[in-house]
């Protein structure tokens, strides 16, 4: 991700298969066929249980993370349409863009999960939509703002107190870093938004 100017948002950026031969020696005396061995799960490197417990837990960080992303091009989408301007629209266009972005990576690494955890996060964005839709003009360009403030901050939240703890491979640790980093920065850029700054200076 590009450096983002802190007074203008910038440009949106932006992701063996095993041959088994057998055979016998030609003119060979007839005899009983040979035993064919198994190999044990244990004996190809792998636990089916713990690898399919890993599967699971990288589909249910995904699934919250899908979540995550879900609710906040929604937002951006609702500013957009309220007719939001200024910086206000830019950072609307930023995270509808890039959050757009990390959604289209996140179901790259897999099914994102469902489940009721997942289902909370989302009534809950649907919910903190329909509150922040009340607001019109400039009252909602300051709900937005604050919204986004606060929305990053539980988003950088969850992702250290609950999606580090739930990936398991490597290419998900690393998608979550990643989007750890933006989500970071996405907050910085919501706290410079006039709104935000005017009340975080009272």
């Amino acid at each position: 991700m590009h450096a983002l100017n802190r007074k203008t948002v910038a440009t949106p950026l932006l992701a063996l298969s095993f041959a088994v031969l057998a055979g016998g020696t030609i003119g060979a005396p007839a005899q009983d066929p040979p035993t064919t061995r198994t190999t044990s799960p244990a004996n190809r490197g792998g636990n089916p249980t713990t690898e399919a417990t890993q599967r699971d837990s990288d589909s249910q960080a995904l699934g919250l993370l899908a979540a995550l992303n879900e609710n906040e091009i929604a937002a951006a989408r609702q500013a957009q349409q309220k007719g939001v301007s200024g910086p206000y629209l830019e950072f609307a266009q930023l995270m509808q863009t890039q959050h757009g972005d990390n959604l289209r990576k996140t179901r790259q690494l897999g099914t994102p999960g469902a489940g009721a955890e997942v289902e909370s996060l989302k009534n809950k964005g649907r919910q903190e939509l329909a509150e922040l839709g009340r607001h019109q003009g400039k009252d909602y360009e300051v709900a937005y703002a604050r919204a986004m403030v606060k929305g990053h901050e539980e988003a950088l939240a969850l992702i250290d107190d609950r999606l580090s703890d739930l990936a398991r491979s490597a290419a998900v640790k690393s998608h979550l870093a990643q989007t750890r980093q933006h989500v970071a920065m996405h907050l910085e850029l919501a706290k410079d938004l006039p709104a935000a700054a005017a009340t975080a200076a009272r």
